[in-house]
């Protein structure tokens, strides 16, 4: 059944990055031809066997082999491969997938610690950048138009549940290609332009998100004695990336954290401000505590942490 073909088309896609027909919203003739017909169909037949459920299909599409491929693919085979399949149609890697925008903001939260998952409610006014309100608001209108909901525990609920309009866009979400709620999007773009490090680098939000972590991992190690730094550094990896720092990571790092506090320190004698943290131990002072709100930014930046591969 069509209706089939097409959601399992599209839950292929989500797992992909492209679906097995690459035109998500036309399976007509202007459509293209699907890569692999007779998984098509497969899917299609296992998807009603199983009851329609969209779980069901997750997992057998997770489960596969192909899904569980690397993007950087076999050494051996890879330079062949990428002469015979170049757009990778026959799935030889995984493609290398960015996160989508309200998945990359659900991951920042959920790595410092303070991502609330409460389900269902009503949709939910996060604060908006000045910027933003400014352009969308007039002088002329009357204030509180974007009544900002007042439990700010409510501000870290998944970007399922904050409040969409047409004409108000989070920069974030905006920066990250999220559809623009005007027409169908079958397949969101995926661009890359330099406003997207902006955002990740510049931002209010990721700002206080990078203070968030920097305060989850002091407070973690709060009773480590000796080697405080060499856990603190593991456990950023950990929560950000997945997997334990290489030697030269922790080398790099460790270097990074000593210069940027000897900068910040020189900022503090200009009498310039500082991110602050609170509850900090004695041991450690304001530019040493500045240097790793730094650090968990630079963090938040990596490839690896953008990109899942």
């Amino acid at each position: 059944p069509l209706t089939a073909r097409v959601m399992v088309n599209r839950l292929w896609h989500h797992h992909f990055s492209r679906g097995i027909v690459a035109t998500p919203n036309d399976f007509g003739r202007n459509g293209q031809q699907p890569t692999h017909p007779e998984l098509l169909d497969w899917l299609a037949t296992e998807f009603v066997a199983k009851g329609c459920s969209l779980k069901q299909i997750h997992k057998l599409i997770v489960q596969s082999n192909t899904y569980r491929q690397s993007s950087l693919g076999t050494q051996a085979d890879g330079v062949q491969a990428a002469k015979i399949d170049p757009d990778n149609k026959l799935l030889w890697r995984m493609n290398r997938q960015r996160l989508d925008a309200e998945a990359l903001r659900d991951a920042v939260l959920a790595v410092n610690g303070t991502l609330n998952e409460q389900r269902g409610g009503t949709p939910i006014r996060v604060p908006l950048d000045p910027e933003v309100y400014d352009t969308i608001f007039t002088e002329g209108e009357p204030d509180n138009l974007w009544p900002v909901h007042p439990d700010t525990r409510q501000h870290a609920r998944r970007s399922l549940y904050l409040l969409r309009k047409r004409n108000v866009r989070l920069p974030m979400f905006a920066a990250f290609d999220s559809p623009d709620m005007m027409s169908s999007c079958g397949a969101r773009s995926v661009s890359v332009h330099a406003l997207q490090s902006l955002t990740l680098m510049n931002s209010e939000f990721m700002l206080e998100q990078s203070k968030a972590l920097a305060a989850r991992l002091f407070a973690e190690t709060a009773e480590v004695k000796t080697g405080r730094e060499e856990k603190m550094i593991a456990r950023l990896f950990e929560l950000a990336i997945g997997r334990l720092p290489r030697l030269a990571e922790k080398q790099m790092t460790r270097a990074f954290l000593k210069e940027q506090a000897a900068i910040i320190r020189q900022r503090i004698a200009r009498g310039e401000k500082v991110a602050a943290l609170k509850d900090l131990p004695k041991s450690v002072d304001t530019a040493s505590a500045a240097a790793w709100v730094d650090l968990c930014l630079s963090t938040y930046n990596l490839n690896e942490f953008v990109y899942v591969r």
